[in-house]
């Protein structure tokens, strides 16, 4: 990524480049023209009637005003393809208000994806504080376990480790939840030890704590499935162009733009006008390709160019929009509010007349609203749902039994809150009417309760096994030292990558 200092010059030095492209996208001048996304959080603009620094960037005639641009724009982010996702997973956190885009260049002789975020003037500071936490990261080198041990040896740092599931892992790396120095060795039956910095423990073990609770239940099984079944379709794909007598093209149906073609000459990898030539001689063509893969949205495969060259032609490329199924939705709603599932896993114990007291209220409410829209179907249900809180409320019934899912809204948002998420055990009843009022503007939490039944059911389920599993599972944190590390070694060589802040270009 960018180094802040880059960063504050950047803004001024792009706008005449922002204005043309943000004018460019709106004119749609050709298929593969320059595009952006335009990510805002509505409840953040409120002041600003809700509009986006784009929106309001533009001048009597409609198209955006340098001027106005140059007053709405706080700062421009900059970074490799391969940072990308840890950025936008930052700033979506922070609910930072952006335009992202992309473009390509040759760098070298490699093409390579410059990745720009446009940050709304009015998140400037938060922006900042990000970009901050980014690039303090010390771990830009890649090493391996030695290597760490070395280092924190001659700098006489102290280590710490945890024993934990290889799977859990891969799956921290490849979403970049591990923000930190570290190396892992592996274990039999597929475990791993992770060695740290023991300043970085907490840290460390939050992460942990918060893969387990993902990776847990259903969503664990249909990862994991998922990510093999991607896994080989890649290797399926590579096989394909790494054949010298066969032609073929693959694309991303996400970003048809984005392209890879192969001949007797080689392989061709193309990201829009861009080209370039990967031999089928040259060492870890193989890695590298599966590495560009791997970063598609989805692949789509036209694996015999000699039949169907019509195919292969890039405007021919059919461009599709991702869709959610059911449960990548839960897999994604779990991520979102792993915090809130953290709360419940640490207040176990919830207070259950407390709780069917507060769902007594939530399904009056929904009793009412079902009666005056005259749907008498959904008034049984919740009526009996109601009688189901009502045993609760006695002690006759575990109050997690009771079916929310039939509840609108706000009410449904409530009850989720106060039972799935623990809201119940809070005490203070201004924090609580503060966090719900939050919870009442959360965009995940809105997209939440206008789901089908069957995922409102389906996602309390999975945090009630998840939280469980989770309450089961303890990992010892252990006081380690560079003399363990090269133990560990001695009895398994091969090695799992460490640090990997690195930008993927910087290493070519």
């Amino acid at each position: 990524m960018a180094k802040e200092a880059s960063m504050k010059d950047v803004g001024m030095y792009l706008m005449g480049t922002l204005q043309l492209m943000f004018e460019m996208a709106d004119d749609a001048m050709s298929k593969y023209s320059v595009s952006y996304d335009d990510v805002k959080f509505e409840d953040r603009l409120e002041d600003v009637g809700g509009l986006s620094f784009v929106e309001r960037s533009r001048g009597e005639d409609g198209h955006i005003n340098k001027d106005i641009l140059e007053r709405n724009v706080g700062m421009v982010i900059t970074c490799g393809a391969y940072m990308k996702d840890r950025v936008i997973a930052e700033l979506d956190r922070n609910r930072v208000s952006r335009v992202q885009t992309e473009e390509c260049i040759n760098r070298n002789g490699h093409l390579t994806n410059l990745c720009h975020f446009v940050i709304d003037a009015r998140d400037k500071e938060l922006a900042r504080e990000i970009v901050e936490k980014l690039n303090t990261r010390e771990s830009i080198m890649r090493t391996d376990a030695k290597a760490f041990a070395i280092r924190c040896n001659e700098q006489n740092i102290s280590i710490s480790s945890v024993d934990m599931e290889q799977e859990k892992l891969e799956y921290m790396e490849k979403r970049g939840d591990l923000r930190v120095p570290y190396c892992s060795v592996p274990l039999e039956n597929n475990n791993c030890r992770l060695y740290f910095e023991t300043a970085n423990a907490d840290k460390v073990m939050s992460e942990l704590k918060y893969a387990t609770l993902i990776l847990s239940a259903s969503a664990r099984a249909n990862i994991i499935e998922r990510d093999e079944s991607w896994g080989k379709q890649i290797e399926n794909v590579i096989a394909k162009l790494g054949d010298t007598h066969a032609s073929c093209v693959v694309y991303d149906a996400y970003a048809p733009d984005h392209y890879v073609t192969s001949d007797s000459k080689g392989i061709h990898l193309h990201i829009g006008k861009q080209e370039e030539l990967i031999s089928r001689m040259d060492q870890g063509w193989d890695d590298r390709l599966y590495e560009i893969l791997r970063g598609y949205g989805k692949i789509h495969l036209v694996d015999d160019l000699t039949k169907n060259r019509e195919a292969g032609k890039p405007e021919n490329f059919k461009q599709e929009v991702p869709v959610l199924d059911a449960e990548k939705r839960i897999e994604m709603y779990k991520r979102e509010l792993v915090e809130h599932m953290e709360f419940r896993l640490d207040n176990m114990d919830l207070e259950q007349k407390a709780q069917a007291k507060d769902n007594q209220v939530r399904l009056d409410n929904s009793i009412w609203h079902a009666i005056q829209s005259g749907n008498s179907d959904l008034e049984m249900r919740l009526k009996s749902d109601r009688s189901d809180n009502m045993e609760s409320l006695f002690g006759k019934r575990d109050v997690n039994t009771v079916d929310l899912a039939d509840m609108r809204d706000s009410e449904f948002i409530h009850a989720f809150c106060m039972r799935a998420l623990g809201y119940a055990t809070l005490e203070d009843p201004v924090a609580l009417q503060a966090m719900l009022e939050e919870a009442d503007k959360d965009p995940v939490m809105i997209a939440l309760a206008a789901e089908d039944r069957s995922v409102k059911i389906a996602f309390i389920q999975e945090i009630e096994e998840s939280v469980e599993e989770t309450r089961q599972i303890k990992y010892e944190l252990e006081e380690a030292g560079p003399k363990d590390i090269l133990i560990d070694l001695e009895k398994e060589q091969t090695i799992t990558a460490v640090i990997n802040d690195h930008e993927m270009e910087e290493e070519r």
